[in-house]
C-alpha cells in the first residue's frame, strides 16, 4: 500500500498540510491496519492529536465546532479500555513503591491484634499534583471481620491511607489474620 507521501509530496516533508485522501485506513509495512477511518455526514467535532515541547505530554483531544466536546474510549464488545502500566507489591504497615498507573498492593495479614489500623504509603511516580488516585478495597481473605479503606491523603509522588477493622458489622469487628488487595488507579 502507498505511503501518505506518495500522494502528496508535502506529507513527506512536514508541511501544514490539510490532506484530504478519502482513504478508509491506514497500514503498516505488512498491509496490516493500524488505523480505521471512519466518517459522519455533517461532521462537526473530530479528534485532534498534538505533539509536545521536552517536558510535556502529546495530546490526543476531542475538538470541533461545539463549545465541549468529549473523547470517547471504548473497547470491542466485552473487552475494556485499559489505561497505563501495571503492577502489584506486597507491603504490611508502611510504604511500598509501584511506579505504575495502575496496580494492586496485596497487604500482608491484618489483624485487630497486631494493629487495629495500619497505615500504608504508595510512593508512585505516576502521581501528580493534579493527580485523582482512586482506591478499591477488596479480596480480603480473613475468616473474620470486614476491613474498611481509609480516605487516601495525595501529595506529588505518593498517596497515604490506612486499613482498619469496622467498628459494627455483621461479621464481627475483629480482623482475623486475613490479607487485602487495594486497587489503584491514577487518574
Amino acid at each position: 500500500m502507498p505511503n501518505l507521501s506518495d500522494y502528496n509530496p508535502a506529507v513527506k516533508y512536514g508541511a501544514n498540510l490539510d490532506v484530504n485522501l478519502d482513504l478508509a485506513d491506514i497500514r503498516d509495512a505488512n498491509d496490516n491496519e493500524l488505523l480505521e477511518l471512519d466518517t459522519v455526514a455533517s461532521a462537526v467535532n473530530f479528534v485532534s492529536i498534538a505533539n509536545s515541547i521536552a517536558g510535556a505530554a502529546p495530546a490526543l483531544v476531542g475538538a470541533g465546532d461545539d463549545t465541549n466536546v468529549s473523547l470517547a474510549l471504548d473497547g470491542k464488545g466485552t473487552g475494556i479500555v485499559v489505561l497505563g502500566s501495571s503492577t502489584r507489591g506486597t507491603i504490611v504497615s508502611g510504604s511500598v513503591t509501584i511506579n505504575a498507573q495502575r496496580g494492586v498492593v496485596i497487604t500482608d495479614a491484618l489483624s485487630v491484634s497486631s494493629a487495629s489500623i495500619s497505615n500504608f504509603d504508595l510512593i508512585n511516580n505516576k502521581i501528580l499534583p493534579n493527580s485523582v488516585v482512586q482506591l478499591t478495597l477488596d479480596r480480603w481473605t480473613g475468616s473474620a471481620g470486614r476491613p474498611y479503606l481509609g480516605e487516601g491523603t495525595t501529595v506529588a509522588g505518593r498517596i497515604t491511607f490506612a486499613i482498619g477493622n469496622v467498628p459494627v458489622t455483621a461479621a464481627g469487628s475483629a480482623l482475623l489474620n486475613g490479607t487485602a488487595a487495594v486497587r489503584f488507579v491514577v487518574l
